[in-house]
């Protein structure tokens, strides 16, 4: 595939304020893989040739802060790299409401109760029946659940309320609530962080060397603590719902739902339309949609629905379908009065697929919508979205 020298104007102000960033270097396979399972949304542009215009247009034109890396062209005799599945607990992703850095299995090591006999807790074995089920958007040991970073009780028996949003403190990160009249309590611990607050005499049976997750109710100060066996990989969790032949043709069902990135941006996706929160291309927000092959940004739209020149911008509607060695991709692009426009780009990535993209947990499915140089080569993990429902 020949490569395109195109700027993104998000990426050029960036740039020019601050200084280029160190690109990365693509991982080499073997010619054995040849193909990447990616479906790219591209919205291209033209080049600069006006350096002296090129910094009052970009006062008005994207400010998306894409990443200024160089990605190679995708030739016939390279690979992909090898997935990058998040195996380690993101306390960042836990505090939003996203726990895909948790899939895996979990065993119950050890529980603590009060029975208010003068002894206070006490350290006891664990229960035969106990069980903590993890998804991207929930966590329940069954008795407390926390769902999209709110607490709920999973038998639908009480009320919760008052979550909080989290605080860390040695490297721990505790989330409390309320639940009907007990108080309630989630502790994430990564491998390598000690237990604190737990009591002098916690038992031998908890691990320091791996991660933990403790519950905690105010009902009888019952504890129960959990260890990880396995990660999403090990547990044969890289299941993919994405169908990328048929969202290449403008066919995203197999995406619907509520999409969601680590900036709070969203993309709502039904059948044929994806709708996106903020597509990034201005510094106030441009929502709009892609709706089969076409793109509309109403804001930068006229009276009849067509583009127009907004700020020097003007972006446009139809998409055309191309592809190439197993990526595909939707393509068109946006100008800039005197300048060139920039490089847009909506990267669809199956769980346990991530071709360059090096960032984001590479055991869920993914969607990466970005302004960036040239091809998308490292993506900042809060610019990519994850199914929220």
């Amino acid at each position: 595939m020949k490569k395109r020298a195109t700027i993104s104007i998000g990426v050029m102000l960036l740039l020019f304020m601050s200084g280029c960033g160190n690109s990365q270097q693509t991982t080499k396979a073997s010619k054995s893989a040849k193909k990447s399972s990616i479906s790219v949304v591209r919205v291209k542009s033209k080049v600069f040739t006006d350096k002296t215009s090129k910094t009052s247009e970009t006062k008005h034109a994207t400010s998306t802060s894409a990443s200024a890396s160089t990605r190679s062209s995708v030739k016939s005799g390279s690979a992909r790299s090898q997935p990058r599945v998040n195996t380690t607990m993101n306390l960042s992703e836990i505090r939003q409401g996203f726990y895909g850095s948790l899939l895996g299995e979990w065993k119950e090591v050890a529980t603590s109760v009060n029975k208010h006999n003068g002894k206070g807790n006490v350290w006891e074995g664990t229960r035969s029946d106990a069980k903590l089920t993890v998804t991207d958007t929930k966590i329940s040991d069954g008795e407390m659940a926390l769902v999209r970073g709110q607490f709920e009780d999973p038998r639908g028996d009480q009320e919760a309320y008052n979550t909080n949003a989290g605080r860390q403190e040695h490297g721990a990160l505790s989330i409390d609530g309320d639940i009907g009249a007990a108080a309630v309590t989630y502790c994430f611990y990564p491998k390598g962080v000690a237990l604190s607050g737990w009591g002098d005499k916690v038992p031998t049976t908890i691990k320091t060397d791996t991660e933990r997750i403790i519950t905690r109710t105010s009902n009888n100060s019952y504890v129960k603590v959990f260890e990880r066996q396995t990660t999403a990989t090990d547990a044969g969790h890289l299941k993919s719902t994405m169908a990328l032949n048929r969202i290449k043709t403008g066919d995203y069902s197999s995406l619907n739902g509520t999409w969601q990135n680590g900036q709070g941006n969203q993309i709502k996706v039904h059948n044929q339309q994806m709708k996106f929160s903020d597509f990034g291309l201005m510094h106030r927000a441009t929502p709009g949609t892609i709706t089969k092959l076409k793109m509309d940004v109403p804001s930068l739209d006229d009276s009849k629905g067509s583009p127009k020149l907004v700020d020097g911008l003007k972006y446009h509607q139809q998409l055309t379908q191309k592809t190439e060695q197993g990526v595909s991709m939707l393509g068109s692009y946006f100008s800039v009065s005197g300048s060139s426009g920039g490089l847009y780009d909506v990267v669809f990535m199956p769980a346990g697929e991530n071709a360059d993209l090096n960032n984001g947990d590479g055991s869920r499915d993914r969607i990466a919508a970005f302004a960036t140089q040239n091809e998308p080569k490292n993506v900042s993990n809060n610019k990519i979205y994850y199914r929220v429902n």
